[in-house]
């Protein structure tokens, strides 16, 4: 019976110290995947809520074929702050601050797919913060400890049910 009343308030505390953990999470100030047809560009506007870097990202799907020419920029209303080009992908970093209005510029050339006598391709596009401290958001992660404590609790009991008396 004391290993019960020992047992309880430990299992408590392993819950609150487990509730006290957040995951982390880099600030995404633009994310976007999309089907391009044919060949073209397009722009789209964006802000940031912090200053700092930020790490632009063209990912190439390679879906339902690898494009021909895939290229992005960002830019503001008078400079370009980075151009990514890749085969498939590419990346580059930039300096942003809050109040700035930023352009992503995508630029594209899709195969032809003989199967649906069509230019098709997917392209995934990002832009995040990276680097220091205050980039992260805090999520809490209470409900992993309190199934992992539940879990913890069943196992004790049912173990403690099949063993034989002293």
């Amino acid at each position: 019976m004391k290993t019960r009343q020992v047992t309880i308030p430990l299992f408590c505390a392993a819950l609150l110290w487990l509730g006290s953990f957040s995951a982390q999470a880099a600030t995404v100030a633009y994310e976007d995947v999309r089907f391009l047809e044919d060949y073209g560009w397009f722009t789209d506007p964006f802000q940031v809520s912090e200053a700092g870097t930020y790490t632009a990202t063209l990912t190439d799907m390679q879906f339902p074929a690898p494009f021909l020419e895939l290229a992005m920029t960002v830019t503001t209303s008078t400079q370009r702050l980075g151009l990514g080009l890749g085969e498939y992908s590419g990346f580059f970093d930039f300096e942003a601050t809050p109040g700035t209005q930023y352009y992503l510029n995508v630029f594209y050339h899709a195969d032809h797919i003989p199967e649906l006598n069509q230019h098709l391709g997917l392209a995934g596009f990002d832009i995040r913060r990276v680097g220091g401290a205050d980039d992260v958001t805090a999520v809490p992660l209470p409900g992993a400890g309190l199934l992992m404590g539940s879990a913890l609790v069943a196992l004790t009991g049912i173990s403690r049910r099949n063993r034989p008396p002293v």
